[in-house]
Parts: structure tokens; C-alpha cells; sequence
């Protein structure tokens, strides 16, 4: 508990990171990753069959993608240190530790990467003729930059969800090698070329003016679709199988959809983007003729396609983050920043002396709700908030209606054997009444629930 304690009231600083996440994850897989290996496809399409239309349309996507990566997605790679560095200060540093030196090269490979698109966009109108070889090679240069940087930054990741022998011998090697490593940097890989395909093919339909353009384009990228469809589905049953037994069973109740739901939702959009790169595939002019009916009906399939495809990103991330529950790195540290390794001091000691920012250090007669509250702000809010507008799981205020301080008492009490994914109460029994008195009050608060503190921010 060396850290404030961040609050977002209302939404949630879990909700804040995913926002944030689902941003970044689109950008930084479709437009970078994928999408850097989608305009190389295209540039050597060009190259093939001559095809100047082609080589000019590639440098126009290059161009898109290059403003994203560069903007938005470096502004939301800063956010996701922002953001995880207030909301999980104790994981970020444990893994700082840990990956100094993963971290330090993938920033050396991120520079490379942004030195590289700067030349493969601002070259293409200069190496020509002869010199498009070593252009595309530029381009070649940047693609394996970009994807780099992702095989960095999976294997942390995947430590998160699996630390493998790491928790037993310390050893950073053994952290990165995880055992969801691989399983998940294919899986990601193939994400990439998936989003990349989206994103060229609803590009293509709103700025190329030309059918047979059109159809080409849509040719490739479906294409690559297609086959990246396949594989993901191989390489996510491969991620499947290699993610334990008990977080893989969080799935479904991650995206908190019924069962039907679930099912509906994935099966049946995975089949709607494998049919609809079958049509770009067979019957390109279909989705590329002219005339206002046929460019709605192009517009909107691949908006159809985009839009299933941010809902995906959107889902894994989701999925990833809460899989870990209880913990936010598996086996050593649950999701409110306290160490497995603490519990049993902390029990003895108690959590408010041990909270070096808390401004309440002990439980005292007649300030049990405050100490209460303190004590919700340490151990609880990570996850909920209490009331929360999006999310009625999330909000104590509809999920405690009805309980009283005992039954509060003896439910969070034995909470980790009742509820396997959120981590058990840790603290004295003393403190343990003081939050069952705190939360049995809240229920009857309004919408100013936390009781007296601010909206949100960082509270010492």
C-alpha cells in the first residue's frame, strides 16, 4: 500500500484503463501492425502487374495510417502509462522491475519504427524505376518494426494473465517466455491483419472513385481477411487451451452476456466477415460496382465488417483484463495492488496502518463509516465504484440493497470462497466491521455515495 488511491466515481478507473485500451489496441494492431504489412502488400500488388492506380492508392492508405500511428496512437500509448500508473501504480512498478530492459527495447524498436514510416511515406514519390525495390524494403524495414514492438509488449502482457515459473525462480526470461506467449503474439498477429483489412476496405469504399480500383483493392484485402480469419480462429483456440483452467472458465461471464448471447454474437459475426470476404473474393465487382444503391450497399457491409471488428477488440480486452481476477498479475499480486506475499502480515498488522497515504491510520470508536470508507477505497475500488451508471454489477449501491452490516459482515468474510474472482478481505476483523458498517449505509446515500469525498481523483 505504498501508493494514493485513485477513485473515478461513477465510472470506474477499471472502465477508464479499457477505454483507453480498446483505443490504443485498434490502432496500434490495425494501423501500425497490420497495416503497415497491408500497404507493403499492396505496393508489391503494384509492382507485380504495373499497376501505377494500385502503387498511388498505397501511398494514400500509407498515408492514413501513418497520421493515426503517429497521433492518435502514440497519445494512447502514453495514456495506457497514464492511466495504469494512477489506477495500478503497484503492478506497473513490480513489472518495471521485472521488464526494464523488455521496456527500454521496445522503445528503441518504437523509434526505429517511427523513423522508418517517415521514410517509406516520404520516399515513395522518390524511389522509382529502378530504386521501388528498395523502396518496398523500406517498407519490409517498417512492417517488422511494427511488429516488434508487439512481441515485446505481448509478452508482458501475458505475464500478467500467466507468470509461469517466474513466481518460483525470479527469472525475467521465464516471465517473458510465459506460457500464453506465443499462443497469444499469433493470435494478436493475426488480429492485425484482420483490423488492417477493415480498415483498407471501408477506406477504399468511401475515397476510390474507380469500380475496377475499387475491386482490386477489395480483392487483396479480402484476401488477406480470409486467411487471417482462419488463422485467428486456429490461433485462438491454440490461446484458448493454453490460458488455466480456472480463467478460462471467466470467459463468457467477462462479457457479461448470457450464454446464447455470447455465442450468437461471436459465431454468427465471425461467419458474417468470413462471408463477406468471400463475396470481395468471388465477386469483387459486387461490392465495388458503381451507382448510389451498390455504394450503400459497399459502404454499409463494410462499416458491418468494422464495426464487428472494434466490437472483437473491444471483447478480447475486456476478456484479458478480467480473466486474471483475482488477481492483476496471477499468483502474486490481486487486482487491488496488495501482494500475496502480505496477506497473512497485513491481517495481523491491519490495512490502515500499513497504508502509507491513507489519512486514517486505525479504526476508533465513532469513526468506524469513515475508516470504513477508507478501507473500501484500498481493498475495493480497483473494481467497484458505488454507484456506477454503465454497469450494475460494478455498483454496490443496487448490489447491496437489502443487506444489512451483519449479513455484509459475514458474506465479505468468507467473500474469496463464495466469489473465487475477487480477492479475499484482508485486514483485521476490527476493520472488516468498520467496512460491513460503511457499506450498510450506502444503499440508502444518494449519488454522492462515496460520503463526502470529491468526485474523483487521488485521495491521500
Amino acid at each position: 500500500m505504498e501508493f494514493p488511491v485513485f477513485t473515478l466515481d461513477q465510472f470506474g478507473s477499471g472502465s477508464l484503463i479499457a477505454l483507453v485500451a480498446i483505443v490504443h489496441v485498434l490502432i496500434s494492431h490495425g494501423a501500425a501492425v497490420g497495416g503497415s504489412i497491408m500497404v507493403v502488400a499492396l505496393e508489391t500488388y503494384a509492382m507485380k502487374h504495373k499497376d501505377l492506380e494500385m502503387d498511388d492508392f498505397a501511398h494514400r492508405l500509407l498515408k492514413y495510417f501513418f497520421v493515426v500511428t503517429t497521433a492518435v496512437g502514440a497519445l494512447t500509448g502514453v495514456g495506457i502509462w497514464l492511466t495504469t500508473g494512477v489506477v495500478q501504480p503497484a503492478a506497473i512498478g513490480s513489472m518495471l522491475r521485472v521488464f526494464f530492459w523488455f521496456w527500454f527495447t521496445e522503445w528503441i524498436v518504437f523509434v526505429s519504427e517511427v523513423v522508418l514510416v517517415v521514410l517509406y511515406y516520404f520516399t515513395w514519390p522518390k524511389l522509382t524505376g529502378a530504386k521501388k525495390v528498395l523502396h518496398r524494403n523500406i517498407g519490409i524495414a517498417y512492417a517488422v518494426s511494427s511488429w516488434l514492438t508487439m512481441t515485446l509488449i505481448t509478452g508482458i502482457l501475458a505475464f500478467m494473465l500467466t507468470p509461469g515459473a517466474w513466481l518460483a525462480d525470479g527469472s525475467r526470461w521465464e516471465a517473458f517466455f510465459n506460457p500464453t506467449y506465443l499462443p497469444s503474439l499469433a493470435f494478436r498477429t493475426f488480429l492485425a491483419l484482420a483490423l488492417a483489412s477493415g480498415f483498407t476496405m471501408l477506406y477504399t469504399q468511401i475515397t476510390v472513385r474507380k469500380p475496377e480500383l475499387r475491386a482490386r483493392v477489395l480483392g487483396v484485402a479480402s484476401r488477406v481477411l480470409a486467411g487471417a480469419g482462419v488463422m485467428m480462429f486456429l490461433t485462438g483456440y491454440w490461446y484458448y487451451q493454453s490460458v488455466p483452467g480456472g480463467a478460462r472458465a471467466l470467459i463468457q461471464w467477462a462479457t457479461a452476456l448470457s450464454p446464447q448471447q455470447f455465442d450468437l454474437i461471436n459465431y454468427g459475426g465471425i461467419f458474417v466477415a468470413f462471408l463477406f470476404a468471400m463475396v470481395a473474393i468471388f465477386y469483387p465487382m459486387r461490392l465495388a460496382a458503381s451507382g448510389r444503391i451498390n455504394r450503400v450497399i459497399g459502404v454499409t457491409a463494410s462499416l458491418l465488417v468494422m464495426a464487428l471488428a472494434v466490437f472483437y477488440v473491444g471483447e478480447i480486452e475486456m476478456v484479458r483484463e478480467s480473466i486474471r481476477k483475482p488477481y492483476v498479475i496471477s499468483g502474486y499480486m490481486y487486482a487491488n495492488g496488495i501482494r500475496v506475499s502480505d496477506v497473512e502480515r497485513l491481517n495481523t498488522e491491519g490495512i490502515l496502518p500499513n497504508a502509507r497515504f491513507s489519512p486514517i491510520q486505525q479504526v476508533t470508536p465513532g469513526q468506524e463509516i469513515e475508516a470504513g470508507r477508507e478501507i473500501f477505497r484500498l481493498e475495493c475500488q480497483s473494481c467497484h465504484v458505488l454507484h456506477n451508471f454503465a454497469r450494475q454489477r460494478r455498483d454496490l449501491a443496487f448490489r447491496l440493497q437489502g443487506w444489512n452490516e451483519t449479513t455484509i459482515y459475514n458474506y465479505v468474510k468468507n467473500l474469496h470462497q463464495a466469489r473465487a474472482f475477487m480477492p479475499p478481505f484482508v485486514g483485521t476483523d476490527q476493520e472488516l466491521r468498520a467496512l460491513s458498517k460503511f457499506l450498510a449505509t450506502v444503499p440508502t446515500q444518494g449519488t454522492t455515495a462515496t460520503a463526502g469525498s470529491p468526485a474523483g481523483g487521488i485521495h491521500e
